[in-house]
């Protein structure tokens, strides 16, 4: 558990990406993409649903169900 609400602060969105990766592609981030998510998580702080829309309609998630 996280003591510090700094630590918290600074780790969630990068947590939040990963998981995203994970669950969605289920797969390791690559750097660019991380990064590209990442910034816009930090300059947005409160735009979760962009970016995992962004994640559902890839086509590499998509495909996993028959639908490219």
């Amino acid at each position: 558990m996280v003591a510090s609400n700094e630590v918290k602060a600074k780790m969630y969105n990068d947590a939040f990406v990963l998981m995203e990766y994970f669950g969605y592609l289920r797969r390791d981030a690559e750097t660019a993409g991380f990064q590209a998510w990442l910034n816009y998580l930090n300059t947005r702080p409160n735009d979760y649903r962009t970016m995992v829309n962004g994640f559902m309609n890839f086509i590499e998630y998509r495909k996993r169900f028959g639908r490219p």
